[in-house]
C-alpha cells in the first residue's frame, strides 16, 4: 500500500480522476539550469545505456558558450528535449515584488530566451518555472507560447500532481529526489511501483552524479529506472504531456 503524502509535497491520488484527457503512462524526468550542462554531458552514455529520455531546462541562454550549445544539441539529437527556464533564472514572485507584472515577466524573462533557443536550432515547446514560482495568471500567458508548463511540488493551484492520471490544463508539479536530503526517493519509487492505470510520474533534478547544484546520483537514477522497468513504465518527454 502507498501511504498518501502530505504537506507541501501534495497527495497523489490513486483513484479515477474526472478529466477530459487521460495521462500518458510513464515517467517524465527533467533537469534544470545552465550550471548543470556539463554534468548532463557526462550522463549521456548512462541514459543511452538504460534507454532513458529526459527534458533539460536551460536558463541564461545569452551566456551559453559554444561547448554548452554543442552539448545541448547532442542531447536533442539523442532524443532528449530542450526546454526554457527563463533568461536569468528569475523567480516570478520576486519579479512581481520588485514592481513587475505577469506580462513584463513574459516579455523580459521568457520570450527572449525562447527566441534565442529557436535561433540556435532547438525545438522548444515546454517551460519550467525557476524555483517553481508560478500562479494561474502567468500560467495563462505562458500557455499561449508553450504546450506544457512545469512547476515543483509546491504552489498547487491550477496544476496537476507529480503523480497524475490527467493531463488537463497543461501545468504540472514535479518532485525532486534530492529534496530533503533524498527523503522523497522512496516516495517516487513507491508511486511508480503502485500506480494503477495510466499515470504520469514527474521527477526533476539539477546536476547529475557529482556535478551541478544538488546532483542526483547515478545510483538514485538507477533505482528509479529499475522500478520503471519492473512496472513497464515508459519514459516521457515533457512535450508529450501536451500532445492530444
Amino acid at each position: 500500500m502507498v501511504i498518501p503524502l502530505s504537506g507541501c509535497l501534495g497527495s497523489p491520488s490513486f483513484g479515477n480522476e474526472d478529466c477530459s484527457q487521460l495521462a500518458e503512462d510513464g515517467i517524465a524526468l527533467s533537469f534544470d539550469d545552465k550550471g548543470s550542462i556539463e554534468s548532463w554531458n557526462g550522463s549521456i552514455e548512462f541514459f543511452e545505456e538504460h534507454g532513458v529520455v529526459a527534458t533539460f531546462y536551460v536558463d541564461r541562454w545569452h551566456y551559453l558558450n559554444e561547448e554548452e550549445i554543442v552539448i545541448l544539441h547532442r542531447l536533442q539529437d539523442g532524443g532528449h528535449e530542450i526546454g526554457i527556464h527563463t533568461m536569468n533564472h528569475s523567480n516570478y514572485f520576486e519579479f512581481i515584488e520588485a514592481g513587475g507584472d505577469a506580462q513584463s515577466y513574459l516579455e523580459i524573462e521568457v520570450l527572449p530566451s525562447k527566441q534565442i533557443a529557436e535561433e540556435m536550432g532547438f525545438e522548444i515547446s515546454t517551460f519550467a518555472y525557476p524555483h517553481g514560482a508560478r500562479d494561474v495568471e502567468i500560467d495563462d500567458l505562458l500557455l499561449n507560447h508553450f504546450t506544457v508548463l512545469r512547476g515543483i511540488n509546491s504552489y498547487h493551484e491550477g496544476t496537476q500532481s507529480w503523480d497524475t492520471g490527467c493531463e488537463d490544463g497543461g501545468v504540472f508539479r514535479s518532485i525532486s529526489p534530492t529534496s530533503g536530503d533524498g527523503k522523497y526517493v522512496d516516495d517516487i519509487i513507491d508511486s511508480i511501483k503502485n500506480s494503477e492505470g495510466n499515470r504520469t510520474i514527474l521527477a526533476y533534478g539539477h546536476g547529475i552524479e557529482e556535478s551541478g547544484w544538488s546532483p542526483v546520483s547515478f545510483d538514485v537514477l538507477e533505482s528509479i529506472i529499475v522500478a520503471a522497468e519492473e512496472s513497464g513504465k515508459n519514459w516521457l518527454l515533457m512535450k508529450e504531456l501536451g500532445e492530444i
